[in-house]
């Protein structure tokens, strides 16, 4: 870098490094302030009509920008609007033919007490099956049950990307004249994007192997998630029958 030479040929807009010249506003800008959070974009339906049986949690691998800028004769990375997406879907009660949401015992008429104590009673919380559900279920125990799944993914899948937006943006590319791949941004970009592409990668396999680990027989998320139904749906049954309406 030639630290004497502030212009080249004159023109305000180019910068003088390691003997050539470079512009930095010729589709390539100076480093500055940027946003590289993460946006979440959460969709919820609380009410489906098709999402079978009970609900359904969905995760889709965030999008974002990568630019190159200059900064005193390199090419830095910059991630911008890094939005992730999820979505929830409940079915809506009215929707299920045969079965019955309840939220208290007292939803529960007394000539079933014994169905509905069972079928909202979970025996075994270190499986990933849930209570039986045969006819009676609760819709806010399902509404829980997805917000957990969400909750975790944001966790998991957040950690990662901030992971994988540091070590993105800890790439650059000092100017080299010699180097056609430093002489621009966007050939800063092309070399450096295999890289980025795999630490955003890494970021999505490793929360799914957070939210259930695959080397175990059982699916953690939904253990997890089903404490959520078990907090809402067990005073139910243990209600049951004494708390019916005849």
């Amino acid at each position: 870098m030639d630290g004497e030479c502030k212009v080249c040929g004159g023109d305000p807009n180019q910068e003088c490094c390691d003997g050539c010249c470079i512009s930095p506003t010729n589709g390539c800008e100076y480093a500055g302030a940027h946003d590289s959070s993460v946006h979440w974009i959460n969709l919820i339906d609380y009410y489906s009509t098709t999402v079978t049986p009970f609900g359904l949690f969905g995760a889709y691998p965030a999008t974002y920008e990568d630019d190159f800028r200059y900064n005193n004769c390199s090419w830095v990375c910059e991630i911008n609007d890094v939005n992730a997406e999820t979505t929830i879907l409940v079915r809506a009660p009215s929707s299920l033919p045969g079965m019955v949401s309840v939220a208290q015992a007292s939803d529960v008429p007394c000539d079933e007490a014994e169905l509905a104590k069972h079928d909202l009673d979970d025996t075994d919380l270190t499986d990933d099956i849930g209570a039986p559900r045969t006819k009676y279920w609760s819709h806010i125990a399902a509404m829980f049950h997805e917000q957990k799944h969400r909750d975790d993914w944001q966790q998991f899948y957040g950690e990662g990307l901030a992971t994988a937006i540091a070590a993105s943006e800890s790439l650059q590319s000092e100017i080299d004249c010699e180097d056609p791949s430093t002489i621009t941004c966007q050939a800063a970009e092309n070399y450096w994007k295999t890289w980025i592409q795999y630490f955003f990668q890494i970021a999505w396999d490793n929360a799914k192997d957070l939210m259930d680990d695959p080397s175990t027989p059982v699916n953690e998320a939904e253990v997890r998630a089903y404490e959520e139904n078990y907090m809402i749906e067990q005073p139910i049954s243990a209600a049951l029958p004494g708390g019916c309406t005849p």
